[in-house]
């Protein structure tokens, strides 16, 4: 029974991952098999803006690594070389392959806990740095809503904010760190919150500003494939806001890839064709597994110490 449980799941992750936005891009495909033969003969690929994307999502993730390294130390996490957080970043990074997002959590706790340090500080530090983002991708798809009236996947956006609010609410220093006290005391590990709420409202704009960096790339990454116009840019920054948000504030959830594709297609809908909005959510997606593979194993030529 326990063999078939795990076989269920392993059948669930690969078709979360991979196979359903696959079939929901061959089923858009037969109904609208005529708009789709338009559209793909449109399609052309332009390497110098494929790699544009590239280095402007690097650039974003080393900005993530930056607010990473100071919420690890703000929790009690142990003091490294930039160049160490890197190479843990991206290698737990490769976590996001998998349907939620507990995995990275675990694997940059197993990392960083081979460098010396308490693995129940570093998840502590991991899932409050998923609450900030997730909460600062709410932020800025609210403020893309305000610009661009009619852009949003939710009939009333202030759900949304409110849902931000009280994730902000709940990492704030004194209220998490009540609730550390409290593991601090069942567990006996010595955890402690030292930031300050205007160091987390910081963390919050650098990380709305990392979020608006990935909606750029993403733009280019589609302009490589297809002209689209500099319209679509504000779209595209909104729906991977949303998609953000539903990601990491759901992060809990093995379906949370299906919520971040569904908010990216919604909020896209008005503005592509649907063929080409499928196309373009199985090509982040595809595109997201081989960036992250590129990064890690860059940085293992560069940062690992065998080859230092």
């Amino acid at each position: 029974m326990k063999r078939f449980k795990r076989w269920v799941r392993t059948i669930f992750r690969v078709f979360n991952v991979l196979l359903l936005p696959l079939v929901l891009v061959m089923t858009a495909y037969l109904l609208v098999r005529e708009d789709a033969s338009t559209y793909m003969k449109s399609l052309h690929l332009r390497p110098g803006v494929l790699v544009s994307s590239f280095l402007i999502a690097t650039g974003g993730l080393l900005l993530s690594v930056w607010v990473w390294q100071q919420i690890s130390e703000e929790l009690g996490g142990g003091h490294h070389k930039i160049s160490t957080h890197i190479r843990m970043y991206c290698y737990s990074a490769l976590g996001d392959m998998l349907p939620g997002g507990i995995w990275k959590i675990v694997s940059r706790s197993t990392l960083y806990q081979e460098n010396g340090d308490n693995p129940l500080i570093t998840a502590t530090a991991s899932v409050t740095e998923t609450l900030i983002v997730g909460s600062a991708s709410m932020g800025l798809y609210a403020l893309g809503t305000l610009l661009k009236p009619g852009v949003h996947v939710l009939e009333n956006p202030t759900w949304g904010v409110m849902a931000a609010l009280a994730t902000m609410v709940l990492i704030h220093p004194r209220i998490l760190g009540t609730l550390i006290n409290k593991v601090r005391k069942q567990q006996g590990n010595g955890i402690k919150v030292h930031y300050t709420a205007p160091r987390l409202l910081f963390w919050f704009v650098a990380e709305m500003v990392v979020v608006s960096i990935g909606g750029l790339a993403l733009f280019a990454l589609l302009n490589s494939l297809t002209n689209v116009s500099l319209e679509i840019l504000v779209p595209i920054v909104i729906a991977w806001a949303a998609a953000s948000a539903a990601g990491n504030l759901f992060f809990w959830l093995p379906g949370s890839p299906i919520l971040r594709d569904g908010a990216m297609i919604l909020i896209l809908r008005p503005h592509l064709p649907l063929p080409v909005i499928l196309t373009f959510v199985v090509l982040i997606r595809l595109w997201s597994i081989v960036s992250l593979s590129m990064l890690a194993g860059g940085t293992w030529l560069l940062f690992s110490p065998k080859n230092s």
